[in-house]
């Protein structure tokens, strides 16, 4: 039996106030640096550093390496 595992694909982070998220509605625009990579988690812990992008219709990550563990 196969466990089954949530992968998720963060593209960047930014900081704003709550005074400012608040204010966001349908249509703006959020402005972000493009980091190097992107980060992959699974189960919310960070495993690999990918690049992101599409195959056919679909978006996909390509991993390009393992994250260290944290101890």
């Amino acid at each position: 039996m196969d466990a089954e595992l949530e992968v998720s694909v963060e593209l960047a982070q930014i900081e704003t106030t709550l005074r400012q998220f608040e204010a966001m509605r349908e249509g703006d625009i959020v402005y972000f640096n493009k980091g190097e990579h992107a980060r992959l988690y699974v189960n919310s812990v960070p495993v690999f550093d990918a690049d992101v992008g599409a195959n056919g219709s679909q978006m996909a990550a390509r991993i390009i390496k393992p994250l260290m563990p944290v101890k």
